[in-house]
């Protein structure tokens, strides 16, 4: 994490894998990745959801679905 960034986190590995994505670009499931603050769209296969990452936070996402 950097001073002015926060980290965003696809949890993993689920008893599955996905394609998972933040913000379009494809991600390693359970990497964490040095975002810059504001809204992200992360996305596992075909759910998605919108977070936002505070500076100097990290986000864990760990669930998809309805």
């Amino acid at each position: 994490m950097t001073a002015d960034g926060g980290t965003l986190l696809i949890a993993g590995p689920f008893d599955w894998k996905c394609a998972a994505k933040i913000d379009g670009a494809a991600v390693m499931q359970g990497a964490p990745m040095v975002v810059k603050p504001g809204k992200h769209v992360v996305a596992c296969d075909h759910e998605s959801i919108e977070v936002h990452v505070a500076a100097g936070t990290t986000v864990k996402v760990d669930y998809f679905g309805p």
